[in-house]
């Protein structure tokens, strides 16, 4: 335990010392407890346990008092900012270990059976600097180590104790499910493949570890994990429980209560044994009827059919209602509750969809509203849950019919409605039945999500509500097993524009539409007002009552009349909100313009005399705009013919002839052609060509090549710097300039290459540091630790053995290069030996 100061501010919190951590952090509840300022911010990655690696985000810092719990020793740490510092430790609170440390003098400030959160951490950064080096090692076989803020403890004791450890498993990325987009939970092509990828593998275990023991009977083994470790024996814990729990019961008078459960578990063996019974006799084709049991019930007529009930008299499935309905009345509403309101009622052909929006809108907005799964809800939300809780008793009698037609029927269609809202979207099918002249519609199927949490538009809801019924009528047609008509209807324009119109949606709208195209025909879908919808009150709140007393459970009124008098309307026009998902394309237009030089619009003049009179008419225009410039009528003048002349002279000699190049003019090396590969464009210098003479020439040019680059690093560069004398006459650098850095490696052609960004000078006035940018970055450096790449005429580069100036010996190159005669090709072509760098 350490003690945490700010200014007046005071907070004792537990401190974990972890010398594994190269940082130090604290709890961002307790900077915020204590009023701390930002004194900085940091962004890094962690390293975790096993390898893994956190994504980089920013941790503040903070500057902390931190105290030990005697006030003896004071410091102020950096600490970083950590949303949760680790899990709960417990505390030590075993009497004969406080005991012994009590007899040596050592006091421990964190004791007790309770155990607070871990608030602070003490990396490396700060560790080596608290310890003390006493340590104390305990009969126990753990060591006591002092600290500058107290002591701790260390070690693995020789004590072995049983722990009982709850553990609560929070799916929290099931809940977003209600609501996004990716999985609909009807019938997805993926989990099909799963469900059946997992049902080869589950009929292939059981071929192979299936065999028929001596009393002739079938083993087959349990589908373990491969690989996992042994188990290890809880024989001692749990019969220490055992007796734990005998003792509680007799003292707390439960002992008979707990009696009556085992024979209630009894009771359901028995029911569990007559299931069995059935099912074993329904493979030889025998009905097993006609049970009894001395255990009376309360109800008799109705029976658990694929987790709904069955009212026998009715012929009726209805929703159970959930049992622990009851533990919430009166209980403050959290995210907990309402996530297991949810779960409790099973609904899986989704005739209660409109009741349950109304939680699950409640549990989106709690969601959104990053409240813990133990915080109340806000007053506005808990008033909506109780006002619905307060209906949910008409649940029971929410029912639908078990038989959807008879079995002479004269002819049926399914209708899957669709629609959406800023809430959630859904999709309902039913089943229109004519028989003997009397039509029936009863509500088959029906599924309704919440709408995404990232806002969207309506339409595109829309079109997520069509997408639904899409999955849903294929669910209905694999169930129906036969050849029925399906209507698709729909209230939204723009989403039968998008499924009946072949355009370039963008790919959110056209991959749902290819989707839709897919499972269903498109003129299966027609429009239908919003009003008779009878999907519409899918997507929004009702409670038990309301949903009892709707429309819901029989349909629209007009699908009891004849197909002449249902809604009829045609998508003539696309609507413009339809456009706005229109994928957008980029039309590039390129047009080319040749350039026309003033001198040559005279060409279309026959003389000289028009084109000089056609110029000096331009002239006297342009000087009759003019405001305050005299005006010009009369025939042209000699000063306005002359003026004109010379102005076409100064047209005519401000345009530059094309530049022509000699083929045979020599180019200067530099050194840029050694540092660089020479673009070569031109053709080979050969008048016969052919495969092998091409082949010789490349090679003998890579040759060439290869061997000037190794003469200018090995005679030039490296023979650059050779004595001191040369530093004493080097010519001034200026910025822009290519020089050699000078480096540590004794090897001179190694040294890298720099260019000069900027001069400094000293007191004096005289330039003594340069800046140079490098390939690695910028430095600086001295002018006597660099050396131009470029050197003059009259630079010594070399020097003899006898300390002769070899370059006054033999002048540098002159600005023309010396051309050798009478040295012929085979060829014929006169060679050109070039005289520059001596090569």
């Amino acid at each position: 335990m350490i003690r945490l100061r700010n200014r007046d501010k005071e907070v004792c919190a537990r401190a974990l010392l972890d010398d594994g951590s190269q940082r130090s952090y604290i709890e961002k509840n307790l900077a915020a407890e204590l009023f701390l300022s930002p004194s900085g911010r940091e962004i890094f990655s962690q390293g975790l346990f096993g390898g893994g690696i956190s994504p980089a985000s920013e941790h503040k810092r903070y500057m902390v008092n931190v105290e030990s719990l005697n006030r003896k020793y004071s410091t102020p740490l950096s600490l970083l900012e950590q949303q949760k510092i680790c899990s709960t430790l417990p505390r030590i609170h075993d009497r004969k270990l406080l005991s012994e440390l009590s007899s040596r003098g050592i006091k421990l400030t964190d004791v007790g059976r309770d155990s607070p959160p871990i608030r602070v951490l003490l990396g490396a950064d700060i560790l080596g600097s608290i310890l003390t080096g006493r340590i104390e090692v305990l009969s126990s076989g753990v060591s006591a180590v002092e600290t500058l803020l107290g002591w701790t403890i260390l070690g693995l004791g020789k004590k072995k104790e049983v722990v009982n450890l709850v553990t609560l498993s929070l799916q929290n990325m099931d809940v977003p499910k209600m609501w996004d987009l990716e999985v609909l939970g009807i019938t997805d092509p993926i989990e099909k493949e799963n469900e059946s990828l997992l049902e080869e593998e589950t009929l292939t275990h059981f071929k192979e570890t299936i065999r028929l023991c001596e009393d002739q009977r079938y083993e087959v083994a349990l589908p373990w994990l491969a690989g996992h470790p042994a188990l290890c024996d809880k024989y001692d814990a749990a019969e220490s429980r055992l007796r734990t729990a005998t003792k509680r019961l007799i003292n707390e008078n439960y002992l008979e209560a707990y009696d009556n459960v085992f024979k209630q578990w009894e009771s359901e063996e028995l029911e569990q044994l007559k299931s069995q019974s059935i099912e074993i006799m329904k493979e030889g084709a025998f009905e097993l009827r006609c049970w009894a049991s001395n255990d009376s019930k309360e109800d008799q007529d109705k029976q658990m059919v694929l987790g709904l009930s069955w009212d026998v008299i009715s012929d009726e499935l209805s929703c159970k209602l959930p049992s622990n309905i009851d533990c919430t009345q009166g209980k403050p509403v959290t995210k907990r509750v309402l996530l297991s309101v949810i779960n409790s009622v099973y609904d899986p052909i989704g005739f209660t969809a409109p009741a349950l929006l109304l939680p699950k809108l409640l549990m989106q907005e709690a969601w959104r509203g990053k409240i813990g799964w133990d915080e109340v809800l806000p007053v506005e939300l808990e008033h909506k849950y109780r006002l619905w809780e307060r209906t949910m008793h008409f649940m029971s009698k929410c029912a639908i019919s078990r038989r959807m037609f008879a079995e002479n029927y004269d002819d049926f269609t399914v209708h899957i409605f669709t629609d959406a809202s800023a809430y959630a979207y859904a999709a309902c099918a039913f089943l229109r039945c004519e028989f003997k002249g009397q039509v029936t519609v009863k509500l088959m199927a029906a599924k309704a999500r919440l709408a995404p949490m990232k806002k969207s538009t309506i339409p595109r809801l829309e079109l997520l509500g069509a997408t639904l019924g899409a999955r849903l009528a294929e669910t209905v047609d694999s169930i129906l097993r036969t050849t029925s008509k399906t209507y698709f209807w729909c209230d939204s324009m723009v989403v039968l524009s998008w499924i009946k119109k072949k355009e370039p949606w963008n790919t959110f709208v056209g991959n749902r539409v290819k989707e839709i195209r897919d499972l269903t025909n498109i003129d299966d879908w027609r429009h239908v007002p919003g009003e008779v919808n009878p999907a519409d009150l899918a997507t929004r709140c009702c409670d038990w009552s309301d949903l009892l007393q709707s429309k819901w459970w029989e349909g629209p009124g007009w699908l009891y009349n004849d197909e002449e008098s249902w809604p009829c309307s045609e998508v003539s026009e696309t609507p413009d909100e339809a456009f706005l998902e229109r994928r957008k394309t980029v039309v590039t237009n390129v047009a080319t313009e040749n350039e026309v030089r003033f001198g040559d619009r005279f060409l279309y003049f026959s003389s000289y005399r028009k084109i000089l009179r056609m110029t000096a008419y331009v002239l006297r225009f342009c000087n009759n705009i003019k405001r305050n410039s005299p005006k010009l009528v009369n025939s042209l003048s000699c000063e306005e013919i002359q003026k004109a002349e010379e102005t076409l002279i100064k047209i005519m000699q401000s345009e530059w002839p094309s530049e022509i190049h000699d083929p045979k003019e020599l180019k200067p090396l530099t050194p840029a052609h050694f540092i660089q590969d020479i673009k070569e464009r031109e053709t080979f210098d050969l008048d016969l060509i052919d495969s092998q003479h091409m082949l010789k020439r490349v090679r003998y040019l890579h040759t060439l090549r290869s061997n000037l680059r190794k003469r200018f690093y090995k005679e030039y560069l490296g023979e650059l710097v050779r004595s001191p004398k040369v530093a004493s006459r080097r010519k001034i650098i200026s910025p822009g300039e290519i020089v050699i850095v000078e480096s540590k490696n004794p090897n001179r052609m190694n040294w890298p290459l720099a260019q000069v960004i900027e001069l400094f000078p000293g007191k004096d006035g005289v330039e003594r540091v340069a800046k140079l940018r490098l390939a690695s970055g910028e430095i600086i450096r001295p002018l006597q630790r660099i050396y131009p790449l470029e050197l003059s005429a009259s630079d010594h580069l070399i020097e003899d053995h006898h300390g002769t100036d070899i370059a006054a010996q033999n002048p540098g190159p002159t600005a023309t290069d010396v051309l050798k005669e009478g040295k012929k090709s085979r060829w014929g072509r006169p060679l050109i030996p070039v005289k520059r760098l001596n090569l």
